[in-house]
């Protein structure tokens, strides 16, 4: 007996378009346990620098002896007295020993024009504080002693009297004739005093005595008092 054809149509249908048992049960999710452990992001190590300490100022490196003088210098140069800062200045190097202390003293010598004696204080910093000294004060130094130099010359002086005493401008020289080479000095008109030499002369009790020129006061009053002697 045959099967009615649309029977075996929706046979085959039924066969085409039937989801399997797996694919047609709906999916369970994983069960999640109530106490599931949350996901905590490592901590990162952050290197955190220590704070560095404010550099000490001049004044808080200088002993309690040399505390006055250095207020009093501070003082006087504010009120453009910078010959009485130049020696309370100095007066505070000499009681601590700081180099520091010279580039101040220089700048109250460049202040009253004397180059020549600020450039050879600023030297001296460089050459006491050495190492000691940041390299931002020892660029400080060689541009200062650079921007000064250009106000000092070499002076030439000869003197015939070996081991005198010499003045320029009313200051003794530290060195003794003759000289090994020229003195620095600003540049312009000086005055050189021959007095010392002239006193020295008298002590080796001389024959002959001849000064080639008088420029000033204490230089004659030496001469005529040399004159009255007979010589």
């Amino acid at each position: 007996m045959r099967r009615p054809l649309p029977l075996i149509l929706a046979a085959l249908t039924a066969l085409v378009f039937a989801p399997d048992a797996e694919s047609a049960a709906p999916k369970r999710k994983r069960p999640v346990p109530a106490h599931a452990p949350a996901r905590v992001a490592a901590p990162v190590a952050v290197a955190v620098p220590a704070p560095v300490a404010a550099p000490k100022s001049l004044r808080e490196e200088l002993p309690s002896a040399a505390l006055h003088d250095w207020d009093a210098a501070r003082e006087l140069y504010e009120a453009k007295d910078f010959e009485g800062a130049a020696v309370e200045f100095q007066r505070a190097y000499e009681l601590s020993n700081n180099p520091r202390v010279l580039f101040n003293v220089a700048i109250c010598q460049k202040n009253l024009a004397r180059y020549a004696r600020a450039v050879a204080v600023l030297n001296r910093e460089l050459a006491e504080g050495g190492a000691t000294l940041t390299e931002t004060e020892q660029t400080r130094v060689r541009d200062a002693i650079e921007t000064i130099q250009t106000f000092v010359t070499g002076l030439e002086l000869k003197v015939s009297e070996p081991n005198a005493t010499v003045s320029i401008d009313g200051r003794e020289l530290d060195e003794r004739t003759p000289f090994a080479a020229p003195i620095p000095r600003e540049v312009g008109t000086h005055t050189a005093s021959f007095a010392k030499a002239l006193k020295g002369a008298m002590r080796e009790n001389p024959d002959v005595i001849m000064i080639g020129e008088m420029r000033d006061l204490e230089t004659a009053k030496i001469a005529v008092q040399s004159a009255l002697t007979g010589h």
